[in-house]
Formats: C-alpha cells, sequence, structure tokens
C-alpha cells in the first residue's frame, strides 16, 4: 500500500514538472513570435524600440538599391492608404525579391533603430493586382 501510494506521487510530481516545462515553453515562445502591427507614421512616431513590430506600406520605386556585394537591400516606403505622407528608410540584409518594384505592397517585420531606419528581419510582398480576376 505504502509503495502504491509512492509511486503514485512520483508520477503526480513527474507528470507536474512536464506539465510546467511545456507550459514555460508555450509561453516563452508566443512571447518571442508576436510582432504588434502598425503604420508608417506610428512606427516613426513611437520612435526607436528594441519590441519587433509590422509595418504595411507601398515601396517607392526610384529609392529602391539593391547591393549584390554585401547582400544589402534599401529603399522607401509610404503609407499604403496615403493619408500621411510620411516616408519610412528601410534597410534589409538577405536577397532581393523579384516583386519588388515602385508600388508594391510591402509588410516589413523588424525595429525601428536610433539611427531613423527601419531594419526588416523579415520583408514579405503582397500579389500585385495583375493575378486577380478582371
Amino acid at each position: 500500500m505504502i509503495k502504491a501510494t509512492r509511486r503514485k506521487s512520483k508520477l503526480l510530481i513527474g507528470m507536474l514538472v512536464v506539465s510546467l516545462a511545456v507550459i514555460y515553453l508555450v509561453v516563452t515562445a508566443a512571447r518571442g513570435a508576436t510582432a504588434y502591427y502598425v503604420t508608417v507614421a506610428e512606427v516613426m512616431e513611437q520612435g526607436p524600440s528594441t519590441r519587433p513590430v509590422r509595418v504595411a506600406g507601398e515601396a517607392l520605386g526610384d529609392t529602391i538599391a539593391w547591393n549584390t556585394k554585401d547582400n544589402v537591400l534599401s529603399f522607401d516606403v509610404v503609407d499604403a492608404d496615403g493619408v500621411d505622407a510620411r516616408i519610412l528608410s528601410v534597410i534589409h540584409h538577405g536577397p532581393r525579391p523579384d516583386m519588388l518594384r515602385d508600388g508594391a505592397s510591402v509588410v516589413l517585420e523588424g525595429r525601428y533603430t536610433d539611427q531613423g531606419v527601419f531594419e526588416a528581419n523579415r520583408l514579405l510582398l503582397q500579389c500585385p493586382s495583375k493575378y486577380e480576376a478582371p
């Protein structure tokens, strides 16, 4: 009887430890994966931050510069709705997307630095309207 009680208590403690470890892993993974969605004007008004954010806008084609040697892409983004004409300078270390051109809808994930530049860790392009049915 005593052995059975000890065995059950050990099993219960083990399950509790495993459950707490799983909960901790889920919470820390979710915290690191979340990013707030803001406009160009909002990210500039908030100023530099260490917290990752998502910014949507339209690429300005004449500002796109691609450095193939260093694999660095830089361009400017403006709010897609055109309400606020604030321009955000973006730098991205990685490959240049083929669809990046003037007026392309982009979603950027990264941080706004104290140099006034948005460092994008991730660059997503929305499909252009040429793929939509007339």
